[in-house]
């Protein structure tokens, strides 16, 4: 039997136990957490995945136009709700990103455009891209007459989840049939976190519709019948660069299309395509580095967080791999980067080998179950501080949106596990 073939067996193995655990998880989380709805929760959850594998029967029975006409209207659907509740709430969250839109807006008042909150975006460095781009936006906003800057930011951030959609099904319909690809479509835009996230933009949402861009682009240009193919691997190259500068998490896509290509041995191909896409990269740089020093003033070598610290704060089974204030406090307590970067890096092998293996390998499925179960529960603080218009008419929504979204989550895990 051929190596790949080999490959491809293991892979799919590794993803039939994932997605068995993942299901096992989905299933086990309301009696974890102890929650009060767990009937509920589970027999909704149960209907949600019903109504949707009939709906995809009754589907199937449609012409392909049709199955189209019912994708464009249910995406025009949820986006005109997401620009309903853009102009509706204006959030300032309480996390990270209310330091980015305050710096952006302070800025522009004073007519400044280089950085002067120091204390926060010289350890944050990770940060400092998006305050970029969200400067920008801010500033073509008031450019164009929209001084409100939370609601341009809301406003944009529809458009950026549109942008989103329309590359994912882009995706979809070069890889698989536009049958399948509708249906799936159909079913990631039903989940409503995506509506929970309508006026809320941090790295990793930024980060996403500019990786589903980037991909849509790769897969296009790697298409032999496409037209331009070589503009689709430039353009791919840079948004890639681009949204791992927002959350280099992101170069793990990267990872997998390059893994993906090798097990299927076609390597050789993209190689000699990867040129292009490099040239797309080399010109995000080209733009990116007098950008970044055009609003940088302050040195941030021995200020900033490590990626040592990440990693120290990601293997402390205690808190599952989560942010850790002690943590951060024991970083920002050495004053150089060398120091810094010892003492995490001791911290963090210490906390390997104290977990032990067992123990590394249920923080890593700690940390996966926390993803697929109950990884919007962040939105109580995202939801924290908010400017209200008029709430009234999405009180009820809010209330309820974490638990929905709780639902269609778990539908999500349980679908996709049991469909692998």
């Amino acid at each position: 039997m051929e190596r790949s073939s080999l490959a491809i067996r293991f892979m799919k193995m590794i993803g039939l136990i994932a997605s068995a655990y993942l299901l096992f998880a989905s299933i086990n989380y309301p009696f974890r957490v102890h929650s009060d709805r767990i009937a509920l929760t589970l027999i909704l959850t149960v209907i949600c995945l019903a109504s949707y594998l009939w709906i995809g029967k009754k589907m199937a029975k449609l012409t392909l136009k049709q199955n189209e006409i019912i994708l464009f209207m249910v995406m025009s659907g949820i986006v005109l709700l997401e620009f309903h509740i853009a102009f509706k709430m204006r959030l300032l969250p309480t996390v990270d990103l209310s330091h980015i839109i305050d710096e952006a807006g302070y800025l522009l008042d004073e007519g400044l455009h280089e950085f002067t909150d120091q204390a926060y975006f010289g350890s944050c460095t990770n940060n400092i891209p998006l305050g970029i781009l969200i400067y920008w936006v801010f500033k073509t906003g008031r450019v164009i007459g929209a001084n409100d800057d939370l609601l341009t930011g809301g406003l944009w951030n529809v458009l950026l989840l549109l942008w989103m959609y329309v590359n994912a099904y882009r995706i979809l319909i070069r890889v698989t049939k536009k049958e399948t690809a509708i249906y799936v479509m159909l079913f990631v835009l039903a989940n409503p976190v995506c509506i929970a996230y309508a006026s809320y933009y941090y790295t990793d949402t930024v980060s996403m519709a500019f990786t589903v861009a980037g991909l849509s682009h790769m897969v296009w240009g790697l298409s032999e019948d496409t037209k331009f193919k070589r503009l689709h691997l430039v353009l791919g190259g840079f948004l890639l660069a681009f949204a791992t500068k927002v959350r280099v998490t992101s170069c793990f896509i990267i990872i997998s299309i390059v893994l993906t290509l090798v097990i299927y041995r076609k390597l050789k191909a993209f190689i000699r395509s990867i040129v292009f896409c490099v040239i797309g990269a080399l010109i995000f740089s080209i733009i990116w580095i007098p950008l970044y020093h055009y609003h940088i003033p302050f040195e941030t070598r021995d200020t900033e967080i490590p990626v040592t610290h990440y990693l120290m704060m990601g293997a402390n089974k205690e808190t599952s791999g989560t942010y850790f204030g002690p943590d951060v406090d024991f970083t920002k307590s050495f004053s150089t980067k060398e120091e810094r970067i010892q003492a995490t890096k001791e911290v963090w092998i210490n906390r390997i080998r104290t977990n032990g293996i067992l123990g590394n390998i249920r923080l890593i499925l700690a940390k996966e179950e926390n993803v697929w179960t109950e990884g919007e529960k962040t939105m109580n603080a995202i939801h924290g501080r908010r400017r209200e218009t008029a709430i009234s008419n999405i009180s009820l929504l809010e209330t309820k949106l974490r638990f929905l979204s709780l639902i269609c989550k778990h539908t999500i895990t349980r679908f996709f596990s049991l469909s692998f």
